[in-house]
C-alpha cells in the first residue's frame, strides 16, 4: 500500500491541490471550466435562491446574470475612526516638512465602504 500526502493551496486569487506519494505528483484537475483546469479561481457566488457556484462557473453566472444591471453605490460609514501619528518622517529635512516635536499630535480619518 502506498502513503500519499495532499496539499491545498487555499489561494486568494486561486486554488489547487496535489497528491504526492514520493516518487510523483499529481495536481488535480478542479475545474474543467476553467484555462488551466488545475487551477481553481477562488471565488463563491451564491443566489438569492440559495445556489452555489464556485470556480469559473461562478465569475461566469455572475457576469452573465449582471448584463444591464442597475449598479447603486453609496458610502457608509463603518463606524470606525483610523488614527495615526502626524510628524514627519526621522530622515525627511526640513525643506519637506517641518519635524513636529511634540509626540502626541494625532490624525484620525473616518473609515468608510463603497457599496
Amino acid at each position: 500500500m502506498t502513503d500519499y500526502a495532499c496539499g491545498l493551496d487555499f489561494g486568494t486569487t486561486n486554488s489547487s491541490v496535489a497528491l504526492g506519494n514520493g516518487a510523483e505528483v499529481r495536481v488535480l484537475e478542479l475545474d474543467l471550466l476553467n484555462d488551466n483546469p488545475t487551477s481553481l479561481p477562488s471565488l463563491l457566488y451564491i443566489t438569492r435562491e440559495g445556489e452555489n457556484i464556485v470556480g469559473r462557473a461562478a465569475a461566469n453566472a455572475f457576469i452573465e446574470r449582471n448584463i444591464d444591471r442597475e449598479v447603486v453605490l453609496k458610502q457608509v460609514d463603518l463606524g470606525v475612526d483610523i488614527e495615526g501619528y502626524v510628524a514627519s518622517e526621522p530622515d525627511k529635512s526640513e525643506s519637506y516638512r517641518r519635524r513636529v516635536e511634540e509626540s502626541d499630535i494625532r490624525q484620525a480619518v473616518r473609515a468608510r465602504a463603497t457599496v
